[in-house]
């Protein structure tokens, strides 16, 4: 079984299985989250306890159980009945719907027979959830449903739709996202890269606009500078070469987490460089990078990887040869 879970001590296990049945719904809570994670000779008991959880009379017992169960799938060896999702779709609580939604995608595959439903719901949570996932399956089969909720009263629903509609390179949420990135927030990143993946052309403006501003740190000017790139610019290319040249350790390793989401050409040289200066702070996230950069410059990235592997050593050499093998299951483009 391969999966990131780890095994509880007994007398933590114990209690847990033990709150997960009792009356103080604080308790039940904290059970739920921590049998989430129970990955030793007490699984099958964490797992029956949090199927027990996921009928909690508190929404977010259940909707917190119903996550320990997702974690429990996705680890392998066990899948959440299908009759326990239907009824999270069904759940009276839009928090517990919107884990449905996420379960019913990630561990069924089924967006248009159980997800699609979902998009008239009332809440604008779940309707959001929706069009995330509906960038999950084939795009025609729903791509009325996605330009609907570009037209939605709720603007986390609008921009959940356009986010979706650039992922299938459709442009018909471009405007959404414009606004979005203008408006700076929570959304501004993903905005962002959406546009680059697009490759807008209105956008470059409000996105050179973000990428020269203070505002949002280096984190949000590398995300901005990698989009810019994808929509033609070179002063994006110029700004993450600064950024990954430069003296501040934050702004290079913002650049390497841009890169990593948005790989543009021409980078692997600089990326390299961060792993031979042996910064242990670095290193891991530029290997990572490497790998993405993969994508676009294939060979450029296999072969310093490749010399990576022969002359470092302990647990970067481990994810250096993790990341050849994720590539090397790749084939070319």
């Amino acid at each position: 079984m391969t999966g990131w879970l780890l095994p509880l001590d007994k007398p933590k296990l114990e209690a847990a299985l033990r709150d997960a049945r009792g009356g103080n719904h604080e308790s039940r809570w904290l059970a739920a989250m921590a049998l989430g994670s129970e990955n030793g000779p007490g699984r099958g008991d964490a797992i029956a306890a949090l199927l027990h959880l996921a009928k909690d009379p508190l929404e977010e017992i259940r909707a917190q159980a119903l996550e320990g169960l997702l974690e429990q799938s996705r680890c392998g060896d066990f899948g959440a009945p299908e009759k326990v999702i239907d009824q999270a779709l069904a759940d009276e609580a839009a928090s517990v719907r919107c884990v449905g939604i996420e379960m019913a995608v990630t561990l069924l595959g089924s967006v248009l027979g159980r997800v699609l439903p979902l998009a008239d719901d009332p809440a604008p949570t779940v309707r959001a959830a929706v069009a995330a996932a509906l960038g999950e399956s084939e795009p025609a089969s729903h791509e009325d449903v996605l330009t609907t909720l570009l037209e939605d009263p709720s603007v986390f629903v609008r921009r959940e739709a356009a986010h979706t509609l650039a992922r299938l390179g459709d442009p018909g949420g471009e405007a959404v996202l414009i606004e979005a990135l203008e408006e700076g927030g929570d959304f501004a990143d993903r905005a962002a890269w959406a546009l680059g993946l697009l490759g807008s052309e209105k956008a470059v403006p409000v996105l050179e606009r973000r990428a020269n501003s203070f505002f949002g740190g280096p984190e949000h000017k590398a995300i901005c500078a990698v989009a810019l790139a994808g929509c033609g610019s070179e002063l994006g290319r110029t700004i993450v070469e600064k950024l990954l040249d430069g003296r501040s350790r934050r702004g290079r390793i913002a650049a390497l987490g841009a890169l990593a989401v948005f790989p543009i050409p021409g980078c692997v040289p600089r990326v390299a460089r961060i792993i031979e200066a042996k910064a242990e702070a670095e290193q891991s996230v530029a290997v990572n990078a490497l790998l993405c950069l993969a994508g676009v410059d294939r060979e450029a990235a296999l072969e310093k990887l490749e010399t990576f592997r022969r002359v470092l050593s302990g647990d970067i050499a481990d994810e250096i040869e993790e990341a050849l093998h994720a590539i090397r299951l790749t084939a070319p483009c």
